[in-house]
């Protein structure tokens, strides 16, 4: 395997790992619930326009 073979492989890797902290990070346990809070209020309904 020559360097440049090397060099994409192991930015390959980097990349992967740098994807992987991310989607970890972004549904961890403490964020899990402020990730989920947008859904369930789209869910619910708007009072304000049912009044109208």
């Amino acid at each position: 395997m020559t360097w440049a073979g090397v060099v994409y492989l192991l930015m390959t890797i980097g990349m992967f790992a740098v994807f992987a902290a991310i989607v970890i990070w972004t549904f961890s346990g403490k964020r899990k619930k402020r990730l989920e809070e947008p859904k369930e209020r789209m869910l619910e309904p708007d009072d304000k326009e049912e009044a109208q």
